[in-house]
């Protein structure tokens, strides 16, 4: 508790670019960047991890450190007990909370149908900046 991640746009992209040319550079890096607790308090009380493919760095710690810090979260996170993997059926609608949730995609085969809908209600827990 009390560290702060940078999180940006630039960073999820280096994720799947590791060596982008200085356009993309640019592209990616006009949407800046925001700083935000690694750790997080949900309005259940329950504490969160604010990881994902968007974290940068760990604000004023070494880089080499911060990087360690953050594989070693990540990886006590997605460990196959907090993980979770729907198999798909026509008709299965999926509901989860955002605020509290690390989930990524799996690539699916193109022209399935997929559909995704974000819905955000009224007094939706916010992380604070």
């Amino acid at each position: 508790e009390g560290l702060r991640a940078v999180h940006s746009f630039e960073a999820a992209q280096r994720a799947v670019i590791p060596r982008p040319d200085e356009d993309m550079l640019a592209s990616w890096r006009q949407f800046g960047s925001r700083t935000q607790p690694l750790v997080w308090r949900h309005g259940s009380g329950r504490k969160s991890l604010i990881l994902g493919s968007t974290v940068s760095h760990i604000e004023n710690m070494d880089r080499a450190e911060g990087d360690a810090l953050l594989r070693r979260l990540t990886d006590w996170a997605t460990q196959p007990r907090y993980v979770y993997s729907h198999d798909w059926k026509v008709g299965d609608l999926l509901m989860w909370d955002n605020t509290i949730t690390l989930h990524r995609a799996q690539p699916y085969p193109i022209g399935c149908g997929r559909a995704s809908t974000r819905v955000a209600l009224a007094g939706e827990e916010m992380v604070p900046a």
